[in-house]
């Protein structure tokens, strides 16, 4: 259980739909049990992740998936290939 506050985006906030972001106050030991839990799982799937994974997992920011894309996108147009691309953020 947590009890969820709104806090704004911008000040002021003129738009209870788009100026503010609800955020979960957690209890510290429920966060605490969370990393321990988390880290155990990851010990054991990391390995099966795809290598193009990012932004979930330490060291490996969603920045880096513009880095790996462009990178892509330069080696297929210089070998004469055309470009198309789509990513989804869930």
């Amino acid at each position: 259980m947590a009890d969820v506050i709104p806090v704004p985006k911008v000040h002021p906030p003129t738009s209870i739909q788009s100026d503010l972001r609800p955020i979960s106050l957690t209890a510290t030991i429920s966060k605490q049990l969370e990393a321990v839990v988390g880290g155990w799982i990851l010990k054991h799937v990391r390995d099966k992740l795809d290598r193009h994974q990012y932004g979930s997992l330490k060291g490996r920011p969603t920045t880096h998936v513009v880095t790996d894309a462009v990178d892509h996108w330069n080696e297929a147009l210089d070998n004469g290939k055309y470009v198309r691309g789509l990513r989804q953020d869930f």
